[in-house]
């Protein structure tokens, strides 16, 4: 039997993760059904923070039955986020995605895709104990980054996104994804063909399928408590509001899980990078693609010259952005403790046309927190929990931010 991947796309965590939620044997079919849903309230009281309730959900099914001399798998993600709003949740220091298509969402965590992964794999055994497989998703995550955050048994605990989501697994809703691979116990090489733009804030409705990117991934799983990766893409104008530029995003990534009688320790370790490539453009296709405040941006950090036409070549330089993540969650009976630290080189903290809008700064938040098992029926599981979290950043933002900003998350969560 081929190992089953994690988090809707290709992804392998240790073999020791259990695979939880409901399990249900039907016609050839052997199905299970997760999700979750978190009710909260944000606390980020700075200048720029926020304070209101949140709401975070994911449902996922998955799938698989025999076909001819291999094994199929189907998985579908769905979520309702939006229904908190197309702004998302306060979350201090997060950049990316957009509410309207305009502005940028800052110091915010975007809501996910009602669609968040349509996918099905077809896996055959090439020799005993090796397998070859090809994923195709409408909606669904290419060969790129560790487990998204939300699938990661040291995250999921934590309703918060992190803030090197972007650097690590923001493209785990890619709406068009064609991935090969070949794998055993031990090993999985794979590749990927797909559409790299990341979803637009139109966030109920499919977008149209493209092929336009492409990655690589090398998973290693020794001893059955480990899994460590590798990967590289190249993506193709992946953000909505920085069209006409390209970027190559690289991550390493170690997870370790381990299992007992009444508890379970699993840890994460990883890092990102995304380097913007330099661009080049006429002013007449700028004007034509950028929209008007990044246009007026780089206009503002490189004037015209008197007498400049359309035909005037605009760059757009090279940049390199990262982010280092570690985070782990450790249960033991009915009380589970998690933590989280992030430190990270990254910009937009500032919308456009603000010339502060390059600039990197390096931002450093640890966050920890706990959450209690208050009931449970059956698959069915009620938890309420809390963090704090303090971030450590540089003096030029202290008059935005304060010195030592801090913030806070009490939830509800309920999973099954």
């Amino acid at each position: 039997m081929p190992p089953f991947f994690v988090g809707g796309g290709t992804g392998r965590a240790p073999a020791s993760l259990p695979m939880e939620g409901i399990h249900v044997h039907a016609a050839g079919w052997s199905v299970m059904a997760h999700g979750f849903v978190n009710v909260g309230q944000r606390w980020d009281p700075t200048p720029r923070g926020d304070r209101s309730p949140f709401f975070t959900q994911m449902l996922m099914a998955s799938a698989r039955r025999t076909l001819g001399a291999g094994w199929l798998d189907a998985n579908l993600q769905l979520s309702i986020e939006s229904l908190g709003g197309r702004r998302g949740y306060p979350l201090l220091l997060q950049t990316g995605e957009t509410a309207d298509g305009v502005v940028p969402l800052v110091d915010r965590q975007h809501p996910h895709d009602a669609l968040g992964g349509a996918s099905l794999t077809y896996t055959l055994e090439i020799e005993e104990g090796a397998w070859a497989f090809l994923y195709g998703a409408l909606a669904g995550s290419p060969a790129l980054g560790p487990v998204p955050y939300m699938h990661r048994p040291s995250g999921s605990i934590n309703p918060v996104a992190p803030l090197s989501h972007h650097f690590l697994d923001a493209t785990h809703i890619a709406y068009g994804v064609i991935t090969g691979g070949v794998a055993n116990d031990l090993i999985q090489a794979e590749a990927s063909w797909f559409n790299g733009r990341e979803p637009d804030q139109e966030r109920w409705l499919p977008e149209r399928p493209a092929l336009n990117s492409w990655s690589a991934r090398l998973t290693i799983t020794p001893g059955g408590s480990w899994a460590a990766q590798a990967s590289f893409a190249n993506l193709d104008e992946p953000e909505q509001l920085h069209p006409a530029v390209d970027v190559y995003r690289s991550t390493v990534s170690l997870m370790h899980h381990a299992e007992w009688e009444r508890g379970a320790w699993s840890t994460t370790l990883a890092w990102g990078q995304n380097q913007r490539q330099r661009t080049t453009m006429t002013l007449a296709e700028a004007r034509a693609r950028l929209p008007a405040p990044l246009l007026a941006h780089y206009l503002g950090l490189a004037p015209l010259p008197p007498g400049a036409d359309d035909t005037l070549l605009l760059l757009i330089d090279k940049r390199v952005r990262s982010g280092t993540l570690a985070e782990t969650a450790l249960r033991w009976g009915r009380i589970t403790t998690f933590a989280r630290y992030e430190g990270l080189l990254k910009d937009e903290l500032f919308a456009p046309p603000d010339p502060r809008h390059s600039t990197a700064y390096r931002l450093t938040k640890i966050e920890a927190g706990a959450a209690y098992e208050a009931g449970r029926r059956g698959r069915l599981t009620l938890r309420v929990g809390g963090s704090a979290s303090a971030h450590r950043l540089p003096v030029e933002l202290t008059p935005l931010y304060g010195a030592r900003p801090v913030g806070y998350t009490l939830y509800t969560r309920l999973a099954f």
